[in-house]
């Protein structure tokens, strides 16, 4: 069993399109500097976190410390729920926004910097979130925690890049969060 105090630290090496990894060190600087003891894990491809966080719930730790971004925290969320060893009730998730996006964050008012946000994980500031489940007919059942895409904020996003650069028109639109 792993100590209770002892939090894991997933980091996504290409989150903020490599930032997780170039600031990985001042990252863990400010880790120890808060008297955080962890182990970490750099996740290797899509999908790894969720097997990553499950497998690390299952040896025993209950605190799961995220360095990326809305992906990366998607991805530890499924593994928190799929996971079987103990009640989601007795687990924490913390984040250190490091994406591109950072909505999760933005609306949680978790702030980007390092030191601030690295505080309110030491303080052990907790709130209880709500989760969602997806189930697909074709697909594996996914969780999401802020917001669901069905497809239409891709299919926009991906209409938008194929566009020569002389004929994108950015505008703004309301968006709609389940």
């Amino acid at each position: 069993m792993i100590e209770a105090e002892k939090h894991f630290v997933i980091i996504n090496p290409v989150s903020g399109n490599g930032k997780a990894l170039d600031d990985w060190e001042l990252i863990q600087a400010i880790l120890r500097k808060n008297r955080l003891l962890f182990t970490y894990h750099f996740s290797a491809r899509e999908a790894d976190i969720t097997e990553v966080v499950k497998a690390k719930i299952e040896a025993g730790y209950r605190s799961i410390i995220v360095v990326g971004g809305d992906g990366s925290l998607n991805e530890a969320v499924n593994g928190i729920f799929f996971q079987q060893a103990v009640s989601t009730n007795e687990l924490t998730l913390g984040i250190i926004p490091v994406g591109t996006g950072n909505d999760f964050c933005r609306t949680h008012k978790i702030p980007f910097n390092y030191n601030k946000a690295i505080e309110i994980i030491a303080a052990g500031k907790k709130v209880v979130h709500d989760v969602g489940l997806i189930e697909f007919d074709f697909l594996p059942p996914k969780y999401f925690i802020n917001i669901a895409g069905c497809g239409y904020d891709g299919f926009v996003a991906s209409k938008s890049l194929n566009c020569p650069p002389s004929k994108k028109v950015i505008k703004q639109f309301t968006y709609l969060k389940l």
